[in-house]
């Protein structure tokens, strides 16, 4: 009857999170979603207005991988993180 879910986890990944990526060296800022773009489970990078430069959505299979995936980030970019799960999603359009 043309009603959407949006259930997760998507395809096994459990953990879903908004990463905001502050460059350290702001010289370097251009780099950085050419950089972060082929790491799996990054999903997006979005450029954003505001204290942060970009704003990852990233999707994990667990807790502990989205630890290594900031630890991945961190070791990739010369950055600062602030990371938000999803605790539910409502909609998806």
């Amino acid at each position: 009857t043309g009603v959407q879910t949006c259930a997760l986890p998507i395809c096994g990944l459990a953990v879903n999170a908004y990463i905001a990526v502050t460059p350290i060296d702001y010289s370097q800022e251009a780099e950085i979603p050419d950089k972060l773009k082929n790491i799996d489970g990054i999903m997006s990078c979005d450029s954003v207005a505001g204290s942060p430069s970009f704003m990852l959505t990233v999707r994990v299979e667990s807790p502990s991988k989205l630890e290594e995936l900031l630890n991945l980030i961190h070791r990739t970019v010369s950055v600062s993180t602030e990371t938000t799960i999803v605790l539910q999603r409502y909609f998806a359009k």
